[in-house]
């Protein structure tokens, strides 16, 4: 019986590995996502069990648990906490409030209220005005800190087709940060 369960174990994980290497154009996301959950414990016992694997054996054992969909599935099981929501929830808070700030700034009204109305209409629009107003603020340039990319460039495309700069970055899609749909 143990045998048969581990057979399965190995089937599934072959088969992660397997359409990993496809175009992610032809992933079965809800097969990915089903196995995914089928082989959670085998995931963490191969993170932090007594035979824990290297991060490079984990990558080419799990590949699909290092990309942002299937490692916040992941975070999701084992906390129970929705990392991604609560960022997105907790940024919109968090850049109302900093913008708030920033217009309540003698040298920042100006700037912060001209962003804002040149991205109006756009509900990116605060966030992105709070982070170009908190560089603008501290006198930090911002000309690293985004990344242009065609309007409607997917992640695919951009991770192919463009050469990352070395430091962090966001990537926008569009002519201008205040007015772009998607980061």
């Amino acid at each position: 019986m143990v045998q048969q369960f581990n057979a399965q174990y190995d089937k599934h994980i072959g088969w992660l590995q397997d359409h990993h290497n496809l175009p992610s154009s032809l992933w079965n996301v809800y097969e990915i996502e089903r196995l995914h959950s089928l082989t959670y414990p085998s995931q963490r016992a191969d993170i932090v069990g007594l035979n824990a694997l290297k991060i490079v054996s984990l990558v080419a054992k799990w590949p699909f648990l290092f990309k942002a969909n299937w490692f916040l599935h992941h975070f999701k099981t084992l906390t129970g906490v929705d990392i991604a929501f609560k960022f997105e929830e907790n940024l919109k808070i968090k850049s109302t409030i900093i913008v708030k700030f920033l217009q309540h700034q003698k040298e920042m009204q100006l700037a912060i209220n001209e962003m804002i109305l040149a991205g109006q209409g756009n509900v990116l629009a605060p966030l992105v005005a709070a982070i170009l107003g908190i560089c603008q603020f501290f006198k930090e340039s911002s000309k690293f800190l985004f990344h242009q990319t065609m309007e409607h460039a997917n992640v695919v495309d951009i991770e192919k087709d463009i050469t990352l700069p070395l430091s962090p970055c966001i990537s926008f899609a569009g002519n201008s940060t205040l007015l772009c749909l998607f980061f």
